[in-house]
């Protein structure tokens, strides 16, 4: 049951506000993205500001695909601004 459960707890919360199916799916490359951003955060700062930062990430991310922009490109433009605030950018 614990399997998938990023995609399965994004399905369920956003498929009130999304019509489409596909919108509320975490992609592979997605859950990449927020792993390598929990990973980036966790070692370069305290711990408890991985799953703070991936919360953050995850608003920037819906929001922006609510605007009709590819969360991806969200994603990696989180990315690149924590690389730059780490100072590995």
């Amino acid at each position: 049951m614990a399997n998938n459960f990023p995609a399965r707890l994004a399905q369920e919360l956003l498929s009130s506000l999304l019509t489409e199916r596909a919108a509320t799916q975490l992609g592979a490359d997605e859950e990449e993205a927020v792993l390598e951003l929990a990973s980036l955060v966790a070692h370069a700062t305290e711990r408890k500001n991985a799953p703070i930062a991936c919360y953050v990430a995850g608003l920037y991310a819906g929001a922006r695909g609510l605007a009709g922009e590819e969360r991806m490109q969200a994603l990696q433009m989180v990315l690149k601004t924590a690389r730059v605030l780490l100072g590995e950018g």
